[in-house]
């Protein structure tokens, strides 16, 4: 089991065919193509990949192909959090014979939970496994958020090592940077904010614009390009539910052979298309 330790890791998209299908043949050349520009780790079903509409079975399918693909250090993480403890914990036991480098879990959506419920749920969820959890702090999707005395609590827990702050709130980060062991990695899930996330002291980028956009944003969280450059595409790749924008630009960028969603997404419109081929062309992804 490798350590987490951040870096640029993609939240990986799931291409699919026009029967609806997994498109093995373009995620074996989007895997290649991100480990050529420098990708140092993979959410495998995630909610880019459309977690919601995979199946167990693909999950496993998924991740197997990748890991065959990907050298022995590179961070394999699994996206298992559901909205139920017990089914998060039925998870993190299915999964448990893939050896993922770690789990991620989301804030149990639609629930509401109070913080107290929300530590007791990840507490719960950790004693059921010996492998690592990274929490994932989204309240644009689950209304709820992890407090920073919560995430406090959480991190002494042995085998919770990090978070995922999909928050956009710098603030916020900067309490947690006060506050945290300096070992506990702190990864961005908001590709408007993540190169001053990591300025500020996070570790790294869980990201879906690293899919277009690999080898600017390392350059960036090095200081030797000007991130504000990719805000316009990163804020596009947004504007319509993730991953329909994203996959539409990898489809514009040859690197998977269709941009199909499972409903209850639908792809990207015609307008956004437009928009996001210019953005692409403006930075010279696409001619």
């Amino acid at each position: 089991m490798n350590p987490i330790t951040g870096g640029l890791i993609t939240a990986l998209v799931t291409p699919f065919n026009d029967k609806g299908f997994i498109d093995y043949s373009s995620l074996d050349l989007l895997v290649k193509d991100q480990l050529k520009q420098g990708v140092e780790g993979f959410v495998v079903s995630g909610t880019t990949a459309e977690s919601p509409n995979l199946s167990r079975d693909e999950v496993v399918e998924l991740f197997k192909f990748i890991k065959e693909r990907v050298p022995s250090t590179f961070q394999m993480i699994i996206g298992a959090g559901t909205n139920s403890t017990s089914g998060t914990i039925d998870n993190l036991k299915f999964y448990d014979f893939l050896e993922p480098d770690a789990y991620l879990l989301v804030v149990p959506y639609y629930n509401k939970p109070s913080q107290l419920g929300l530590f007791e749920h990840f507490k719960t969820a950790a004693g059921s496994t010996c492998r690592n959890i990274v929490l994932y702090d989204v309240p644009g999707r689950t209304i709820v958020d992890i407090s920073v005395e919560t995430t406090l609590k959480l991190s002494k827990i042995k085998n919770i090592i990090g978070t995922k702050d999909a928050t956009g709130d710098l603030n916020k980060l900067k309490k947690l940077v006060e506050v945290l062991d300096k070992d506990f990695i702190l990864l961005s899930g908001d590709d408007a904010t993540s190169a001053e996330f990591i300025n500020l002291g996070g570790h790294g980028v869980v990201s879906v614009l690293s899919h277009l956009a690999p080898q600017e944003m390392k350059k960036s969280f090095a200081g030797e390009y000007d991130y504000s450059k990719l805000l316009e595409l990163a804020d596009l790749i947004f504007t319509e539910p993730n991953p329909c924008p994203v996959k539409s630009c990898l489809k514009e960028m040859s690197l998977i052979s269709d941009d199909h969603v499972r409903l209850p997404l639908v792809s990207t419109t015609l307008p956004l298309k437009k928009k996001l081929a210019q953005a692409l062309k403006n930075l010279e992804f696409i001619k």
